[in-house]
C-alpha cells in the first residue's frame, strides 16, 4: 500500500508501485535518511512543534528501526518506508513528523550527505595512494624506462618521472575533490517541497545538526536542482578516465616485459594453461568507459525536465550511486596494485636516447639542430633497423665524437641529467618528491579540518 496517496487516489496497484518505488536504490542511504529524520523530529521539539512526549516516542522508535524493518515495507521511498514503521511503532503521534519537511528536501538533504560520505571515503583512499606513489618513486629514481608518444617508445625516462605523473595528476583531483566536498557539504533542509514553510525552522541551526557547514539558501534551489550531483558527477568521471588511462598503461606495460605485475591481481584462463590475465587492470580500463556512461545518464535526465522537483531525478540516484561506490574500490584496487608493482629495468634503449644525443651533439657541436636531426634520421633510415654497435659506428664516423659524447651513449644515465624542473633528472624528482609530500600534507590537513566539524572521530 502506498502511505501518501491513498486518502486522494486510494490504494494503488502493486506492478505501478515497483515501477515508481525507489525503494531498491534507497537501501543504499538508510542510515542518512533516519538521521535527517531524528533531526528534524529533535527540531520540531526544540521549537515547541511537537509535543515532547510525542517527539521522545518517535526518536525511540527512529533509533530502534533497522535497514531490514524500512526495506521490508512496501512503499514508494524509503521516507515513506519509515512513516509507515513509526505508525506501527507509535500510532497517531508520527504523524507529527509530517509539518515542516517534505521529501523533496530530505531526499537532497540525503543525497547531500551519502555524497559527502563517499567523498571523504575517496580522498583519504586518493590521498594514501600518492604516498605510496611517491615510495615506490624514491624507489625507482634510477630504473630506466621508456616513455611513449603514438603507443611507441620516444624518449629514454625513467620509471620514477612515469610515477610522478601520476602523482602530480592525482594532486589537481584531490584539491576538485576537496571543492566538491565543500559544494556539497550545504544543508536543503527547511525547503520543504519548493518554496519552504509555515512552520518557524531556523535553517541554519537545523543544518548545523547534521554538520552541514553552509545552506542552500533558495528554496526551489535546494529540492529542485541536483546541480551538486552534476558536478560532483563530470569530476568523478573524469578522474576515472584518467585511471582507466593508468590501467591500459599498466597492461601494455606487463605484457612489453617492462612491469613486473602482482599475481595477485591477475587471472587464469579456463582453457589456455600459460595464461595470466591482468584483470583488475582490464575491469579499471572498462570502468572508465561505464563512468562516462553514468556521467551522461545523470546529465541527460536534468536536461529533460523544468526547474522545480520533478520524479525524473529519482532516476539519476542510482547512476550516481555507482560512480560513488564503484571508484571509490577502483582507488582502493588500484593503490595495492602499485604497492606490489615492480618495474624492470629497460633495454633496447639506443634509439631512445636519441633525441638527447641530438640536442646535446647540436649544443656540443655548435651544429643547427636541424642538421643534426635529419642525418642521425638520414643514417637510420639507410642502415634499416641498425643494431647497437652499427648505430653508434655510425654516430662515430658521421659526428667524430668525441669522449664526452660517448661517455653519454655508453651510460644512458648520464642523459638524465637534463636541467628543467619535471624531466626524470633524478635531482629534480627528489625535489619534485619533497614538494608532493608538502602538498599531501596540505591536503590531508584540509580533510581534516573539514572532517572535525562532521565527525571528529573519522580524522
Amino acid at each position: 500500500m502506498s502511505l501518501y496517496r491513498k486518502a486522494l487516489l486510494g490504494d494503488v496497484e502493486q506492478e505501478v508501485l515497483r515501477f515508481t518505488s525507489s525503494i531498491d536504490v534507497d537501501r543504499y542511504f538508510v542510515k542518512e535518511a533516519i538521521d535527517v529524520m531524528k533531526a528534524h523530529v529533535k527540531h520540531l521539539m526544540s521549537i515547541n512543534v511537537v509535543p515532547e512526549g510525542a517527539g521522545k516516542r518517535v526518536l525511540e522508535a527512529l533509533e530502534s528501526a533497522s535497514a531490514e524493518d524500512l526495506l521490508s515495507k512496501k512503499a514508494e521511498d524509503i521516507f515513506e518506508a519509515i512513516e509507515a514503521y513509526l505508525k506501527e511503532k507509535v500510532g497517531e503521534d508520527f504523524g507529527w513528523i509530517s509539518i515542516g519537511r517534505s521529501r523533496n528536501d530530505h531526499i537532497a538533504a540525503v543525497l547531500r550527505l551519502v555524497t559527502r560520505r563517499y567523498l571523504i571515503s575517496i580522498i583519504k583512499e586518493v590521498l594514501d595512494l600518492r604516498y605510496m606513489l611517491l615510495h615506490k618513486t624514491s624507489e625507482n629514481l634510477y630504473t630506466l624506462f621508456p616513455s611513449f608518444t603514438h603507443m611507441q617508445p620516444a624518449q629514454i625516462s625513467t620509471a620514477a618521472h612515469y610515477l610522478t605523473y601520476i602523482e602530480e595528476e592525482l594532486s589537481f583531483y584531490t584539491r576538485l575533490l576537496l571543492d566538491i566536498l565543500e559544494l556539497v557539504n550545504r544543508s536543503p533542509l527547511g525547503a520543504a517541497a519548493a518554496t519552504s514553510t509555515m512552520v518557524d525552522i531556523d535553517r541554519e541551526e537545523l543544518a548545523s545538526s547534521l554538520h552541514f557547514s553552509d545552506m542552500v539558501k533558495n528554496s526551489l534551489l535546494a529540492t529542485g536542482s541536483r546541480d551538486f550531483m552534476l558536478i560532483a558527477s563530470s569530476i568523478l568521471a573524469s578522474f576515472s578516465v584518467f585511471l582507466s588511462r593508468i590501467a591500459e598503461d599498466m597492461i601494455f606495460f606487463s605484457f612489453s616485459g617492462l612491469i613486473d605485475a602482482p599475481r595477485e591481481h591477475m587471472a587464469t584462463s579456463s582453457l589456455m594453461p600459460h595464461k595470466k590475465n591482468l584483470v583488475t587492470m582490464e575491469l579499471i580500463r572498462a570502468w572508465g568507459g561505464r563512468s562516462i556512461g553514468l556521467l551522461t545518464s545523470i546529465l541527460a535526465v536534468e536536461k529533460g525536465i523544468p526547474s522545480g522537483y520533478n520524479l525524473d531525478l529519482q532516476e539519476m540516484n542510482s547512476s550516481f550511486i555507482s560512480l560513488l561506490m564503484r571508484l571509490l574500490d577502483v582507488v582502493k584496487i588500484f593503490r595495492d596494485f602499485i604497492s606490489k608493482i615492480k618495474f624492470k629495468q629497460a633495454e633496447r634503449i639506443e634509439t631512445l636516447i636519441l633525441t638527447d644525443l641530438a640536442e646535446l651533439l647540436s649544443l656540443e657541436l655548435n651544429i643547427p639542430y636541424r642538421e643534426v636531426h635529419m642525418r642521425i634520421a638520414r643514417g637510420i633510415s639507410e642502415m634499416k633497423d641498425p643494431s647497437p654497435d652499427e648505430l653508434l659506428s655510425f654516430l662515430k664516423r658521421e659526428f667524430n665524437l668525441n669522449e664526452k659524447i660517448m661517455e653519454m651513449i655508453l651510460n644512458p644515465l648520464k642523459l638524465l641529467k637534463r636541467k628543467g624542473d619535471g624531466s626524470p633528472n633524478p635531482d629534480a624528482v627528489r625535489k619534485y618528491i619533497d614538494e608532493a609530500v608538502n602538498k599531501i600534507n596540505e591536503d590531508k590537513g584540509l580533510l581534516k579540518r573539514i572532517i572535525s566539524g562532521i565527525q571528529p572521530d573519522l580524522i
